[in-house]
């Protein structure tokens, strides 16, 4: 069949997926939205077969669903469907160059669908890949609500439970406003500027937006008897964003540089702390913040 491609256009970055085998390249509805061709800015080769995850490294990160390894400039993951390595076999593995921005995943044969079909960026492989990709040449990506109401882009930061999903529910009645994400906002910044992008990945409230935005303001959330804003400084903001984050690797030269942009930002953007209570006053609450 020759090599196939596909193109997504996230977060300002051309990605581009390429297979050699038999195999027809497959996106669902919502990564479709992203399809876009361009001259990509990371290429990642994707084929089949039994990732070794016992290779030799030098250092290894773990977390509940993935390893990492580093040797000299490649960096591999191999993710586990469970977060238990002795349950089961990983799902696929990634083979990723710290000098270029290149990559490979590995797919196991059980990722072959009816047809001959294989998905060209399932998750969670899109977002590491997008995080590392950030790390590397600048950006990171937040476990945030993004929203772009009248041409504003906030952003709600906040740990899981916090209130997220439940803003975009709300602000989705608002016809001016579009939902960029409630799991996962991209960060960019040009300059002065900082720019938020929309992710087609996980969203508990099934939104998604491939638009873009300048940033107006950060807000660090939590649930509240009362709906409250008040201003806090970009330090106090500076760790709830960080943990938003997920740095890559704990420690490394890669996370220096995600601090950086993370400083930079809260520095250059006003940021606040906000309460709320779940109903549609808290909309015209962050409207009216001066």
């Amino acid at each position: 069949m020759g090599c196939q491609t596909v193109g997504y256009r996230i977060g300002g970055v051309n990605i581009q997926i390429r297979s050699y085998d038999d195999y027809s390249l497959l996106h669902d509805h919502v990564l479709g939205e992203f399809a876009a061709d361009g001259v990509p800015d990371l290429t990642i080769d994707l084929t089949h077969g039994e990732p070794d995850c016992r290779s030799s490294c030098e250092s290894i990160g773990i977390e509940k669903d993935k390893i990492r390894t580093i040797h000299g400039n490649i960096v591999s993951t191999v993710i586990f469907p469970n977060g238990r390595e002795e349950d089961t076999y990983p799902y696929h593995q990634l083979v990723m160059n710290a000098r270029y921005p290149r990559a490979a995943l590995y797919l196991r044969s059980e990722e072959i669908l009816a047809g001959g079909h294989i998905p060209s960026l399932r998750r969670p492989a899109g977002e590491i890949l997008m995080r590392y990709y950030l790390s590397r040449w600048g950006g990171a990506m937040l476990h945030s609500c993004g929203i772009v109401d009248d041409n504003k882009g906030y952003i709600f930061v906040g740990s899981s439970g916090s209130g997220k999903s439940t803003l975009a529910k709300l602000w989705r009645r608002t016809a001016c406003a579009d939902i960029l994400s409630d799991e996962y906002v991209i960060i960019r910044s040009s300059r002065q500027r900082f720019r938020m992008y929309g992710t087609p990945w996980f969203s508990n409230a099934g939104t998604y937006h491939t638009r873009d935005c300048d940033l107006s303001k950060i807000f660090i959330i939590e649930h509240a008897s009362a709906n409250y804003i008040v201003p806090i400084s970009g330090v106090e903001a500076m760790i709830p964003c960080l943990s938003a984050a997920t740095p890559v690797f704990c420690g490394s030269w890669r996370d220096t540089r995600l601090i950086r942009v993370l400083a930079k930002m809260v520095q250059t953007i006003p940021c606040y702390r906000l309460g709320f209570v779940p109903d549609s006053r808290i909309v015209d609450t962050v409207r009216n913040t001066s």
